[in-house]
């Protein structure tokens, strides 16, 4: 049998955290199912970015918006969300490309709302 060719518009173009496309994703892999169709890479990818999403997909847009609020760059905001940093030291390296070094409150306050919406993966 042939795959269904699927025709796609690009609507919005924006940077995703692994945790948001596996949200946009997992829409798209359940609308297929009611069509009787699943195709298997749209499976494979949707369990990959399920296992590897840092930030909880139920909070990612909530902590997208703070990091956002922190006029961070896109890029960075991204790397946040999927390594999910739980100290200072270890998010200093992923800041790497912001013209601003946040204070060194701001920098608390990523860590403890990273630490606070992130999947935990030694329990999963």
């Amino acid at each position: 049998m042939l795959a269904e060719r699927v025709r796609l518009n690009i609507v919005n173009r924006k940077m995703l955290s692994n945790a948001e496309a596996y949200l946009y994703l997992k829409k798209v892999l359940e609308e297929s199912e009611r069509r009787g169709t699943s195709p298997f890479l749209l499976i494979r990818t949707v369990e990959y970015l399920k296992k590897y999403s840092g930030v909880k997909p139920e909070f990612v847009e909530e902590v997208r918006r703070f990091l956002e609020s922190k006029n961070l760059k896109p890029e960075t905001i991204v790397m946040l969300l999927n390594n999910c940093p739980q100290s200072v030291e270890e998010l200093l390296p992923l800041l790497e490309l912001e013209p601003r070094f946040p204070s060194d409150q701001e920098l608390n306050e990523i860590v403890e709302v990273l630490k606070k919406n992130c999947v935990d993966v030694l329990s999963e």
